[in-house]
């Protein structure tokens, strides 16, 4: 899953670049605010582009009559096969239900900006804890929106903005109260990888857009394989030649954290980063190879 502020799909020509972008990086279901395409006689709409299918709430128009937000969901094939219900809560929140076990209940946002007066943005927190609400409790949430807000390191782990602003306050009382996590922000990513909107006019860079999901979906680690415990016996007695080896990472939840294992002669995991070592050392090394030798042997030529 994913999400993105478009700034306008209103020509085809655009609708059909982000479609192809989705179908490209393989995603299921993008999130997408600021669409722009008015359709007010229809409270749902949906728009077959390349293999996706782009279901929309109408945006609005404002004192200029120019189209103004609007939100949506892109979905692929598989996605859209299992999509059970689409609900406009409002027309800053689209709420889809997918089947699976759990349901999974997904909702594009778009919150005011960080600008506009604070009973919009009061009244947009009101609505969305409403939608939480109403979700059932053994269902998967996510929550993939533009919320305009940025997050300080006191609000979560891994921010591209040094301090909170009066929408982020807003964001993490929500996140605090419904028991929510930034997803974005949990992964030790270089700064240039944090942005999620950059400023047409001053070019200026910020993290406004976030994924939220239920603490208890967090993916967590299996305990079985945590490192400094034995190997558990359904992997059976490792031959000689992968002991003392970088491997594959075994548990699910480290595959996409840049980590690798390593067993000893008495079986036990250790667990190491696969970045480079000084920014040179690469796993495979004869240095750092040795040097894990050491460090998970009592002697080193054990």
């Amino acid at each position: 899953m994913a999400t993105y502020n478009a700034n306008t799909v209103r020509e085809e020509a655009r609708l059909e670049e982000l479609a192809n972008c989705v179908e490209e990086r393989g995603v299921e279901i993008l999130g997408v605010q600021e669409h722009r395409r008015v359709h007010t006689d229809q409270p749902i709409l949906y728009h077959k582009v390349r293999g996706c299918s782009f279901i929309t709430s109408s945006a609005w128009r404002n004192d200029a009559q120019a189209a103004t937000g609007g939100v949506g969901l892109m979905v692929s094939p598989r996605a859209r096969r299992a999509l059970r219900r689409v609900q406009q809560h409002t027309d800053r929140i689209l709420i889809a239900d997918f089947e699976g076990n759990p349901v999974t209940t997904v909702m594009s946002v778009y919150s005011p900006t960080n600008a506009a007066p604070v009973e919009d943005v009061e009244k947009f927190y009101d609505e969305l804890r409403t939608a939480i609400h109403h979700v059932p409790a053994h269902n998967f949430l996510v929550i993939l929106g533009d919320f305009n807000a940025r997050l300080g390191p006191e609000d979560a782990p891994f921010t591209y903005h040094n301090n909170t602003n009066r929408n982020g306050e807003y964001l993490s009382a929500l996140l605090t109260e419904h028991k929510l996590l930034a997803a974005n922000t949990l992964f030790r990513r270089r700064m240039g990888k944090r942005w999620t909107f950059q400023d047409r006019a001053s070019g200026m860079l910020r993290q406004l857009d976030y994924i939220l999901i239920a603490e208890e979906d967090l993916p967590r680690p299996t305990s079985d394989l945590e490192a400094g415990k034995t190997l558990p016996f359904i992997y059976g007695n490792p031959p000689p030649e992968l002991i003392n080896t970088p491997l594959e990472e075994l548990d699910s939840y480290y595959q996409s954290r840049k980590t690798f294992i390593v067993i000893n002669k008495g079986s036990s995991l250790f667990r190491f980063n696969a970045d480079p070592a000084c920014y040179l050392l690469s796993p495979f090394s004869i240095l750092r190879k040795t040097a894990i030798k050491i460090l998970i042997h009592s002697y080193p030529f054990q």
